[in-house]
């Protein structure tokens, strides 16, 4: 789902101070799905495709919020990627994730506090990956942190920041582009499999391979390559 204009007109003409912080988060979290991808995308195309990794969502964000006259600030946080997200995929997958990621969230300064705001996930896959352990706040507002799975033992550096242009620069390697390729044919799997029903199943490889095996038989060939 794309997120329109209106969507944040209608908010803004609803809302004020920390109600509208709190509902335009939730608008380009739960609105926009997690997908992995070029972290150079600017905010107007992460709207229309509807989708984004941690970097456009939270640039998404940031940029709402500033117009918004919001003091706003970045997260950078240098994590161990494989053991954050190596949870939620084969074990045999977990070497293609890197041991020293990036990752950003978002403060933003209510009533002289930095809220940290991370809308990287959003609200359906949440509910998906609850059954891996991953847990989040259904009563959640903001006057406290929302921050994803991101265990303080996995942080390897946090530095706060008021742009990451340095970052954005940086285009990303072939390399980059195949392991977001896996991930998001992976996620895919995790957003439409019935895990209510069988959540023991999910990581068992013939199943994943036959779900593969109908939807794109290019992909089962690759992962039946790297599942050996």
């Amino acid at each position: 789902m794309s997120i329109d204009k209106n969507d944040l007109q209608e908010l803004i003409s609803l809302y004020d101070d920390f109600e509208l912080a709190e509902r335009v988060f939730l608008l380009i979290k739960d609105n926009i799905k997690y997908k992995f991808g070029d972290w150079r995308k600017r905010p107007d195309d992460t709207f229309k495709m509807g989708h984004g990794m941690c970097t456009t969502k939270s640039r998404a964000l940031f940029e709402t919020l500033k117009s918004l006259g919001f003091e706003v600030y970045y997260f950078k946080l240098r994590i161990n990627a494989r053991k954050v997200f190596g949870q939620f995929t084969f074990s045999k997958m977990r070497r293609y994730i890197s041991e020293n990621s990036v990752h950003f969230y978002l403060g933003v300064k209510l009533r002289d506090k930095i809220i940290r705001l991370d809308p990287s996930i959003d609200r359906a896959l949440e509910e998906k990956i609850v059954f891996f352990g991953y847990k989040y706040d259904k009563n959640w507002n903001i006057s406290r942190d929302y921050i994803n799975f991101i265990e303080d033992r996995y942080i390897i550096s946090v530095e706060r920041t008021g742009n990451i242009d340095d970052y954005l620069n940086r285009k990303p390697t072939i390399v980059n582009r195949f392991k977001f390729y896996i991930s998001n044919i992976f996620l895919d799997y995790i957003r439409e499999y019935d895990i209510h029903n069988s959540k023991l199943e999910i990581f068992d490889k013939d199943v994943f391979l036959k779900w593969l095996f109908t939807k794109n038989f290019f992909n089962y060939l690759i992962f039946k390559l790297l599942l050996i």
